[in-house]
């Protein structure tokens, strides 16, 4: 007996029954992301798949025990958000059905998105928290850099190739992603201050770390996007939506990226970090290196994997074991002052109980103090000194010509046709407190040092 088709039983054409065959991924933030194919193999790709094992927010689950999402999703939802920008802002994005029922993209636009999905491709296990310690102890490059090698000399350049994206091509998502292409509008939509990336994150981490403050009117804010002269721009009527965006990133970073005591492990980690590159125990390739074999296995996995490791193994000192312990095990340094400044961002200017607090392992008093009761300046005492503004140092084109290039700042198109920076509108409520900057600086110790380092803190302020 002759099989029995599906569209018989459903009334689906057989054009419908291969748009079925779309790739969809259901994202908690952005619902049904649809992939394109070319974008389907780099998602498949193994050093794409290896972001599913790098978290976002690298050690922020230790405080928000919900932030185990990953630079994967992330990456999927910038996709997403670059496409719509481009939907929004009519720059020729077109769906077409191509023969096999798949839905294309304009081939310039198809660059743009291509380059949102994998600006993320060469982050460091952790993400921020190792890259930093990568840089300053081995003079490695940033993330964006790897992500340039991964594109340029892996497989996943053999994917662009085999998609019909040529040399130059496969340069313009490079320099999309590293911020250099001369076009401002596609380098904007990857990286400016209202740039996919943060339009993502920010309602992201809100989420998985369950508070408010992330939250924004996204798509009052992406039908407000416009393209005027080659920048990405927003009209008059989506000015209150990206102040409320400016201000949840800023709550973001006060409340969420640089709590005291996601900080604080993230202070471990680096310490950590340190001394095992010093001491030849870990160390990671260079963007010259061959990363389709070397890079692959280099996630938050391995990290820990290596750190317990040595923790059981006994073949380190007394205290690198200590800190990796307090890593593995949720026991985090103690914040023993902190103080907290706004000041002008162009002339800072501090008072003299922040400063003295800032400079403190700089005075003999306070260091002779802390060795008559045994304690190490070095291996006990700890400063962070993070800052915030509500509206960031803009992006240039070209960031080795900023005097040259015009910078990436978020421009409202006024009725009238003019273009205003968001910052001097005198409308606005950024206005007023854009030309300001959140210093903090904060002191820890080991918990069982915490009174004494606390009394003599107090007497020496």
């Amino acid at each position: 007996m002759e099989p029995v088709k599906v569209e018989q039983f459903t009334g689906e054409s057989t054009v419908m029954s291969q748009r079925r065959k779309n790739k969809y991924f259901r994202d908690p933030i952005h619902g049904f992301i649809e992939v394109s194919q070319v974008a389907l193999s780099i998602v498949n790709h193994p050093l794409f798949q290896r972001l599913r094992r790098i978290k976002q927010l690298g050690l922020a689950e230790y405080v928000f025990h919900g932030a185990t999402h990953t630079r994967f999703e992330h990456s999927l939802g910038v996709m997403k958000i670059a496409e719509d920008i481009l939907r929004f802002t009519n720059v020729g994005l077109t769906r077409n059905k191509a023969s096999d029922g798949s839905i294309t993209n304009n081939f310039e636009s198809q660059k743009i998105i291509l380059a949102a999905l994998l600006h993320d491709i060469g982050h460091f296990p952790l993400s921020h928290t190792f890259e930093k310690k990568m840089k300053e102890k081995l003079k490695l490059e940033g993330h964006e850099v790897y992500s340039k090698a991964i594109i340029e000399r892996t497989s996943i350049k053999d994917i662009l190739t085999d998609n019909s994206f040529s040399n130059n091509d496969i340069q313009d998502i490079v320099t999309y992603i590293l911020g250099h292409h001369v076009q401002p509008f596609p380098v904007q939509i990857i990286h400016s201050e209202l740039d996919a990336d943060r339009l993502d994150y920010l309602l992201r981490d809100s989420l998985y770390c369950g508070v408010k403050y992330g939250i924004y009117d996204l798509d009052r804010l992406l039908i407000s996007l416009d393209r005027y002269n080659d920048q990405l721009i927003v009209t008059a009527r989506g000015r209150h939506a990206v102040e409320e965006f400016i201000f949840a990133r800023f709550y973001m970073y006060r409340q969420v990226y640089i709590h005291k005591t996601k900080r604080a492990f993230e202070i471990l980690a680096n310490k950590v970090v340190e001394r095992l590159i010093d001491k030849g125990l870990i160390s990671y390739p260079s963007p010259n290196d061959n990363l389709e074999e070397e890079l692959v296995y280099l996630d938050d996995i391995w990290l820990f994997s290596k750190l317990r490791c040595l923790y059981r193994l006994n073949e380190i000192d007394d205290y690198t074991k200590m800190l990796i312990g307090m890593l593995l095990f949720r026991r985090p340094i103690k914040l023993v002052k902190e103080l907290e400044e706004y000041t002008d961002k162009e002339d800072p200017r501090f008072s003299k109980e922040f400063t003295k607090l800032e400079q403190i392992l700089e005075y003999k008093k306070f260091i002779d103090a802390l060795k008559e009761e045994s304690i190490s300046p070095e291996e006990h005492i700890f400063i962070d000194g993070p800052a915030i503004e509500v509206k960031q140092t803009p992006y240039y084109t070209s960031p080795e010509k900023e005097d040259e290039e015009k910078s990436h700042t978020i421009y409202i198109l006024d009725r009238d046709e003019t273009l205003k920076d968001i910052a001097e509108i005198k409308e606005s409520i950024i206005k007023e407190i854009v030309a300001k900057k959140l210093w903090v600086i904060r002191v820890y110790t080991l918990d069982k040092y915490r009174p004494i380092v606390e009394k003599m803190i107090k007497k020496f302020l």
